[in-house]
């Protein structure tokens, strides 16, 4: 296995960006100290380090491109806004906030899993307000994304999700 995915398995995703940025600069260094060749000695060194070079530009390069791919999915689903939304309401108690911000991203154009994780994890932190969970319930139905107990694929997604969000 890869060391440095076991070293950042559950790190987020800033700490794996500055992580990725230590490692190529690390290996910009060592390419830069392999370049200064002045004497036979120096030849001998670069040809003993080429083995490691490699490996690490492989490495680097890997890592460089996967967090690049993981970039464009975030942003592509925008998930600094829902994990935002998330994460205020985890921490914070403001229902009347918090379903307003949920309220608004069930309306907009985001992926539909990601809606429901959110008004799943709404409802829980906000279990006893029944109003307030019957609103984003008829939002969801609104935007397309049915509550019923069809045995669709559909719903059997979300119920993936749901597990996989009590597993975490």
């Amino acid at each position: 296995m890869d060391s440095f995915y076991e070293q950042h398995l559950y790190d987020d995703f800033g700490e794996i960006a500055e992580a990725v940025q230590k490692e190529l600069d690390e290996y910009s260094s060592l390419r830069k100290k392999n370049q200064n060749i002045e004497s036979i000695e120096d030849m001998q060194k670069v040809l003993e380090s080429m083995p490691e070079l490699k490996r690490k530009s492989a490495n680097v390069t890997k890592h460089v491109t996967l967090l690049g791919e993981i970039s464009k999915l975030i942003e592509a689903r925008v998930l600094t806004e829902v994990s935002r939304v998330e994460q205020e309401i985890t921490a914070k108690d403001n229902k009347g906030e918090h379903l307003r911000s949920v309220l608004e991203i069930l309306g907009k154009n985001f992926d539909k899993f990601d809606k429901l994780k959110l008004a799943i994890i709404f409802c829980i932190r906000y279990e006893a307000e029944t109003a307030a969970i019957n609103t984003i319930k008829k939002k969801l139905l609104e935007e397309g994304i049915p509550m019923v107990r069809k045995r669709s694929q559909e719903i059997r997604n979300y119920r993936k999700w749901l597990i996989l969000l009590t597993m975490s």
